[in-house]
C-alpha cells in the first residue's frame, strides 16, 4: 500500500516537472518575442486596464536621452554667475 502512495507521489512531481518546464519555455518565447518587438519599436505595455502597444520610430526618436535633453542643475554659487 505504501508503495502505491509512493508510485502516485513519484507520478505527481514528474508531472510537475512537466508543467513547470512548458510554462518556463513559454515565458522564454515569449520574452524572445518581447525583445524582437521592442528593438523594432514596438512597445507593449501591460496595466490593470488591459493592454497598450506602442510604436516608436527609432530614426525620429535619436535627440531622447541625449547630453542636450538632459537638465542642467542650477548653480549653488550665484556670485560668479555669466553677466
Amino acid at each position: 500500500m505504501l508503495n502505491k502512495y509512493m508510485e502516485l507521489i513519484n507520478l505527481g512531481i514528474k508531472m510537475f516537472k512537466k508543467i513547470w518546464n512548458y510554462f518556463k519555455e513559454r515565458t522564454d518565447d515569449w520574452n524572445t518575442a518581447q525583445k524582437d518587438l521592442n528593438d523594432l519599436g514596438i512597445f507593449t505595455v501591460y496595466h490593470q486596464f488591459g493592454v497598450t502597444s506602442h510604436y516608436i520610430d527609432l530614426k525620429l526618436n535619436t535627440h531622447i536621452n541625449t547630453t542636450d535633453d538632459k537638465l542642467t542643475t542650477i548653480p549653488h554659487d550665484t556670485q560668479h554667475s555669466k553677466e
